[in-house]
């Protein structure tokens, strides 16, 4: 994942959890403006731990496992991250 001026891709959401491991899936988003815009692909996260070292500085690694995209959790992004925007916007344009 890698985002230029929020431009790029990253992950985003935590579904379906996992207790016994800690892993959940997170979805792969392309974005603009650091804004979700086009789902690519869909992963179980576990954090595994990284032995303390100079080099690394002690920062968490993780195994990613590519899973099938999970459509509530796309949803569930498009409304968090686009209604409000819209609700911005039919304001604006109603006062307007």
């Amino acid at each position: 994942m890698f985002r230029i001026n929020g431009f790029g891709t990253t992950l985003l959401g935590k579904t379906k959890v996992d207790k016994s491991d800690n892993s959940y899936v997170a979805t792969e988003w392309v974005t603009a403006l650091f804004f979700p815009v086009v789902p690519i692909r869909a992963y179980r996260v576990i954090r595994t731990e990284r032995s303390k070292s100079f080099w690394t500085g002690g920062f968490p690694e993780y195994q990613m496992t590519p899973v099938v995209l999970d459509r509530k959790q796309i949803v569930k992004t498009y409304l968090v991250w686009w209604l409000p925007v819209i609700v911005i916007i039919t304001i604006i344009v109603a006062l307007g």
